[in-house]
């Protein structure tokens, strides 16, 4: 699919613009297999970090359960079926199964928004067209992808004072602002590395993004 899409909506609000991303992916939501986890983005200009804000409409990333299927971890109830349509925390059995939606039937009816946005409105395939991405890459589809990106001054004055204003009042009430603990791990990670696992350091290894060591 078109990868992680608060990196598109990041640089908009870099840039000072406001950005929304939609996005649809092979399918892997309940009830069958025709959605997508379809995954919405935002990002708006603030002070000291841009506002972000990075979702797939299932309970949790695919990424995620496959991560827990390599560890051998279980998973939380509530995130996914097996492929019988039975509620599962055991990894495998969710990706031979379907994640379930955030909200039940408001996070389905989200997915069916963005695969009208991504897909129909332009132009590209829908979900259920697209080959899973460990396919062979020549029977691969390209995944739709709408970019939305705004520009704050069109709309008027005083954009900067009342985003600051926002972001005073949720703090004031305990709210955490979306995108600012990523970007202070992204500041830390630049300062000191990152720290992975053997198993991720011999995965990328192999394949040739780091060398033997």
């Amino acid at each position: 699919h078109a990868g992680a899409l608060s990196a598109y909506v990041g640089r908009l609000a870099q840039a000072g613009n406001v950005g929304i991303a939609f996005a649809n992916t092979p399918p892997a939501l309940a009830p069958g297999p025709l959605l997508g986890t379809n995954p919405i983005a935002f990002g708006a200009p603030a002070e000291p970090y841009p506002v972000i804000v990075d979702t797939a409409l299932s309970q949790v990333s695919r990424g995620k359960i496959i991560v827990a299927a390599k560890k051998g971890e279980p998973l939380p109830p509530g995130w996914a079926v097996d492929r019988e349509g039975q509620p599962t925390t055991d990894a495998q059995a969710a990706l031979e199964g379907a994640l379930l939606p955030i909200g039940g039937g408001k996070g389905y009816a989200l997915a069916v928004m963005v695969e009208i946005l991504a897909g129909v409105l332009a132009g590209a395939v829908i979900s259920s067209e697209l080959q899973p991405p460990w396919g062979p890459p020549e029977a691969a589809a390209r995944p739709g992808l709408l970019l939305l990106g705004m520009d704050p001054s069109a709309f008027g004055k005083g954009y900067k004072e009342r985003m600051a204003y926002l972001v005073r009042a949720l703090e004031a009430v305990g709210g955490r602002i979306p995108g600012w603990r990523r970007a202070l791990l992204r500041e830390r990670a630049l300062r000191e590395g990152i720290v992975i696992g053997n198993g991720l350091l011999q995965e990328l290894v192999g394949l040739g993004v780091l060398p033997q060591v």
